[in-house]
Formats: C-alpha cells, structure tokens, sequence
C-alpha cells in the first residue's frame, strides 16, 4: 500500500526513495514485508519510472494492465521492439474491433491484394512480427515448442478434411536427365514432397527393416514410406495429439502406426528400431542434443539415422559437433538447398490456392509464410544463404 507523504512512521513502516526530492512511504502489513521492501527497494526506481512518464501506484499499473489483457497481448508482446510497439497495437485494435481489412491504409503500410494482408508477403509490419516472433523463439526453446505445439494442432483443425497430408517444402532434382521417379496415382499430388521423403528416407536400406519417423505430422510421408521402401514396420510419433488422431483415421496399412509422443522423451524402449528418419521437423524442437540422445538411445547398435532441415551456417557447425558427442558417426553431409529451393518455387501455386482455401483471411500472411511462398522471410533467407538446408545420414557407433 502506497502512502501519501504524511511524514508518519510505525513499526512497520518505511521510507524508500527520497533521492530526487521524492519520498514514498511504504506501509507493510508485517515485519517480514517490510524487511523485504527494505531488501528490495533498490529495485523500486520510482524517480526514473516518473522520468520515464510511466505509471506509478496499484491503480495505474492496474490500468495499464487491464488495457494489454483487453487487448490480448500477452507472452509474446514481452520480445516486440519498442519502435513496432505501436504499430503492432494498432492492428491488434483493428483486428479486435472488425476493422481489419483498414490496415492497408495506415501509412507505413504496403497496400495489399484483396483489401487485407494476403497479398506480398513483403509488407513491412507481417515481417517485423515474423522476425519478432523468430526472434523470440531461438532464445527461448520453451517458448518455441509451446507455440509449435498450439500451431500444428491448429493447422490439424484447419484441414479436417485431409487436403494436406504432407507439411514439407519438397525435393526437386535439378538433373535434367534424371530419371522421373516412379509413384502411385494416389501420391502424384504430392510429388514433390515424397521425393524429398525418397531422398531422406531412401537414403537409408529400409528393407525388412523396423523404422521410425520422429515428427510424422499428417502421416503422408509415412504411409508413403511403408508402401515404396519396404520395411517391416513404420512407426511414426508426433507432438501434436490432434495430427496423431487425423494419421489414425486417414492412414491404415498393416505394419503402420502412429503415436503421440515428444521428440526429446521418445516413448520406445532402447534398440527399438532399426533406423530412424526426421525430416523438417527438428527446428521445432527446444534441445537438439536431448533430440539426438534420444534418437541414439532407441536405435539398435549400428542404427542408422537420416535428418533433413534447415540451420545456418554457424548452427550446422555447432549440430555436427554435438552428433559425433552424442555418439554417431556421420556417412553423408550434403547441402540440398538448390533442389529444396527449386521444389518451393514449383509448389507456389497450390499452396496459395490451399491457403485461400482453409485458412481465415487474417492469419493469411503468417501461412505463406510457413509455406516458404516466394517473397516470405522463409523464401528469402534460403535464397540469401541465410538458412541452408541439410540432409546427413548417421549410424549409431559400436561399443
């Protein structure tokens, strides 16, 4: 409770802060309050919060709290710079209000298609909230498995229906004379997403083979590779309870399943499997060494693992360094970022029609651009170099 400057002391009062010519006295309701404020009060700048014009005292802090909640700015609003911070109220007022479709007429805003932000991916304001976002998650791992987790189950939501049973930005061969890969009618669709599963997985003798996919999404891939590589079992595990369930009722072929399980606490017993696929699924995760240690522990002795992803430069150093820790040598490092490149570019057109298909019109820019639509901070920081995409293939050392 903040006091008036009565000049009044009790046992249980203090005066904090008289510097700057103001005094604020502080009543506790007991010793042990009190000998935390005292503990405590240098952390209790008020001369520089009034400095700052912010707001001092239960009830403007209350104020000033009830105004974010309203707006439902929450966890992430923590890690928004402080020159967007208007910028990023604003739209979540016009959106909270039905007035979204006003944004484009806000001047430092690219205009956009259709009358809302579903146009190029460019705008200005889409891209400062991505890298924000971006940001925010590389610092803090559970913050990004949090959100990884509430998007797939959301995107789970979006396509009950099935029209998306594969979640990865494909494999295009850049040989011109490159035999054309044989596949079922059914998969056709889909192609360039299985080639990338052909290429991570076939990389691998999978031939009677038990075998695991850490991050099986909507199942497309797995189902693929059970009916074309020949293995014994496919097992796939998931973090999303709502992608699990979708696998389960669109995906049924004798030795496939799939189940719900973290990525960093596998639920197999150790030497469960023979080999083990993860494809564009592991930058989602918090602890990439906790990942590979549970990746090594299910693998049988001389275990091979195949991974596809994308880091940069300097993370790539850091991630070879930790699997040989962990205790796998490495049998292929490869750089595949022409033939993933050149797969996004092909892929263009039916994931913008997906998207104007499934998803409400608001959350349009932020789907291009996890669909790595030509124009996205996706897009871009592959054809920078920024980001490169790997495939390596490991086995588990023999002790």
């Amino acid at each position: 409770m903040i006091l008036a400057n009565t000049g009044q002391y009790e046992p249980n009062c203090l005066v904090i802060n008289e510097s700057h010519h103001i005094r604020v006295t502080v009543l506790c309701y007991d010793r042990a309050q009190r000998d935390s404020f005292i503990k405590n009060q240098s952390r209790m700048a008020y001369a520089q919060l009034i400095a700052m014009k912010l707001p001092i005292g239960s009830g403007a802090v209350e104020s000033t709290v009830r105004r974010v909640v309203n707006l439902r700015l929450k966890g992430p609003s923590l890690f928004w710079c402080r020159a967007r911070a208007e910028a990023i109220l604003l739209v979540r007022s016009y959106y909270k209000a039905g007035r979204w479709n006003n944004v484009e007429t806000y001047g430092d805003f690219t205009p956009c298609s259709a009358g809302s932000l579903t146009g190029k991916m460019g705008t200005r304001l889409v891209q400062t909230m991505l890298k924000a976002a971006d940001v925010a998650m590389n610092r803090i791992p559970t913050l990004r498995r949090g959100f990884n987790r509430v998007f797939y189950n959301y995107l789970s939501r979006l396509d009950r229906g099935g029209n998306v049973i594969l979640m990865n930005y494909g494999y295009a061969d850049l040989d011109p004379q490159a035999a054309v890969m044989p596949m079922e009618a059914q998969d056709e669709p889909d192609r360039l997403c299985l080639q990338l599963y052909h290429r991570v997985a076939g990389s691998l003798d999978l031939q009677g083979k038990d075998v695991l996919e850490v991050g099986s999404g909507r199942g497309g891939g797995a189902s693929y590779v059970k009916r074309a590589l020949g293995p014994a079992s496919v097992t796939g595990v998931d973090y999303s309870i709502e992608a699990v369930r979708f696998c389960q009722e669109h995906h049924k072929l004798d030795g496939l399943r799939y189940v719900h399980g973290d990525a960093e606490d596998l639920p197999f017993e150790e030497g469960s499997f023979d080999a083990v696929y993860n494809i564009e699924s592991s930058h989602c995760y918090g602890n990439m060494r906790t990942f590979l240690g549970e990746v090594h522990q299910v693998l049988r002795p001389g275990g091979q693992f195949s991974w596809a992803d994308f880091r940069t430069p300097v993370e790539m150093e850091g991630l070879r360094g930790i699997i040989r820790e962990v205790g796998f040598e490495i049998l292929r490092d490869e750089l595949i970022t022409p033939q993933v490149k050149a797969s996004m570019a092909r892929q263009q057109s039916r994931n913008q029609a997906l998207i104007q298909k499934l998803v409400p019109r608001f959350a349009h820019g932020v789907f291009r651009n996890f669909a790595g639509v030509e124009g996205t901070l996706v897009y871009d920081r592959f054809a920078s170099g920024e980001r490169q995409y790997m495939h390596l293939v490991m086995r588990k050392r023999v002790s």
